[in-house]
């Protein structure tokens, strides 16, 4: 049963990651994106974007709006974000799991 534990979590962070990755592609290069990316992973001091809902719903309004801010400018920021927010609230809290 762990193991499948750990496979949901696994496929979660996947999930997360692809969905951030995308969503930041959807408003700037690859490149741009990528690097926003590590910027807020730098920031949050994490190698990896969270994989449950609290700590990726804390990631995006706070690292990855600040890395999206400081690339991307208020109004993309405040985009970004807004199409992250359902991503991060579907997924369970580490306290659920």
């Amino acid at each position: 049963m762990a193991g499948t534990s750990r496979r949901r979590g696994s496929q979660a962070l996947n999930a997360a990651h692809r969905f951030v990755q995308e969503t930041l592609e959807a408003f700037a290069s690859q490149e741009i994106s990528a690097s926003i990316l590590q910027a807020a992973l730098s920031s949050a001091r994490g190698g990896r974007v969270p994989d449950d809902g609290e700590r990726l719903r804390r990631f995006v309004e706070r690292d990855l709006a600040r890395a999206t801010q400081a690339a991307l400018g208020d109004e993309l920021s405040s985009t970004i974000t807004e199409a992250l927010r359902p991503m991060a609230r579907m997924l369970p809290d580490a306290s659920e799991t």
